[in-house]
C-alpha cells in the first residue's frame, strides 16, 4: 500500500541550452515530509503510525521553446520517500509573463 506523505521541498539545478529553442535541466532537491497512517482492527483498537524525515530527489527536464512566452516541458522525477520508491513524469506548458 503506497504511503501518501505532505511537506515541502527545496531544489537545485542546472539548465543547459543546446539550442536557441532547446533545453535540459538536471535537478536535486531534499524533501522534508510527514505521513501519518490509522487503522482499524476487528475489536476496535485503532493503530497508528507516524513519521517525518527529510529525503532527497532527483531529476531530469527536458524544454522546447516554441515562442518566447512559451515552452513546452517533459519532466521526470524520482523521489525515495520513507517507504516508498516514486517516480513522477511530467508533461505541460511554462508560459512567463
Amino acid at each position: 500500500m503506497p504511503i501518501l506523505t505532505k511537506g515541502i521541498a527545496v531544489e537545485v539545478g542546472y539548465r543547459h541550452m543546446f539550442v536557441e529553442s532547446l533545453s535540459t535541466k538536471l535537478f536535486l532537491g531534499a524533501y522534508r515530509h510527514q505521513y501519518k497512517i490509522q487503522s482499524s482492527i476487528t475489536d476496535g483498537d485503532v493503530l497508528e503510525h507516524k513519521d517525518s524525515a527529510t529525503k532527497p530527489y532527483v531529476g531530469a527536464t527536458l524544454g522546447y521553446s516554441v515562442s518566447k512566452q512559451a515552452e513546452l516541458l517533459l519532466k521526470y522525477t524520482y523521489y525515495k520517500v520513507s517507504k516508498n520508491n516514486v517516480s513522477e513524469l511530467l508533461a505541460g506548458i511554462k508560459v512567463h509573463f
